[in-house]
């Protein structure tokens, strides 16, 4: 079958250096040689449809794009971000990745040492070890995002949309009060997280797997942990610590 490829330019301004927007489809074609060097220089945003190889997110994390703000994968054939697929990856300051709608992994440290934010258009995907850094990507639920909600408290909570399912925390300081009506703290939802205190809601049921992997709570050993009427289901390696790097 003929290879697609679209490349949609959207130039404004390029007198007084204005950046540009480009759209590719990747199919079967390397993203390297999708993209100019004048395009690699001067683009803001990046949209990518189609499937990603190996070779494509060495090309992304490689540094090359010195005014990137907004890496798009929403509409990307994609359910798998591969381990250290953006690994201490620099883009523009304050920069974003949108991931797609279809992703449902994200590998071992995919965004750690990463300087971008992370937006979620689809469900909270299941993750490995160590996928995010917690002083340098924040986890964000895109507008339209039908899957999941944000519960503020002293940080971000990303929640279930009924509410049940703790996805994740963001790095937060002192007290965490959990919601009342959360039934499950999902795998690696406090990972190299830090709080004085943790109090559990009374509809605690489930701890999952690595849950307070190589936060504050996992290295004092459940000090000031303050767990409801029943201690809830565990599972394995709920508070386990590990100090060396991923």
């Amino acid at each position: 079958m003929k290879r697609i490829l679209l490349i949609l330019m959207l130039l404004t301004g390029t007198l007084f250096g204005y950046s540009q927007t480009v759209t590719v489809h990747v199919d079967g074609e390397s993203l390297e040689n999708l993209l100019s060097q004048e395009q690699v220089q001067s683009l803001q945003t990046l949209n990518i449809t189609g499937t990603l190889a190996d070779n494509d997110y060495a090309f992304l994390r490689g540094n090359k794009f010195p005014k990137l703000r907004e890496l798009n994968l929403r509409d990307a054939d994609i359910d798998t971000i591969p381990a250290k697929a953006f690994y201490a990856t620099e883009y523009y300051y304050n920069s974003k990745i949108i991931l797609p709608k279809t992703c449902v992994y994200v590998g071992d440290s995919a965004f750690c040492e990463c300087n971008s934010d992370v937006e979620l258009t689809g469900n909270f995907p299941q993750r490995g070890a160590h996928v995010f850094s917690p002083y340098r990507n924040r986890i964000w639920l895109a507008a339209d995002n039908e899957y999941c909600v944000e519960y503020d408290n002293h940080g971000i909570y990303i929640l279930s949309i009924d509410k049940k399912i703790l996805h994740h925390a963001s790095y937060t300081s002192g007290r965490d009060i959990i919601p009342e009506g959360v039934e499950i703290i999902a795998e690696r939802a406090f990972e190299n997280s830090a709080s004085d205190k943790i109090y559990f809601p009374h509809t605690l049921k489930k701890i999952e797997d690595y849950a307070f992997h190589n936060s504050s709570m996992a290295f004092n050993s459940w000090n000031y942990i303050f767990l409801s009427d029943e201690v809830p289901a565990l599972g394995k390696e709920v508070f386990s610590f590990y100090s060396g790097v991923p």
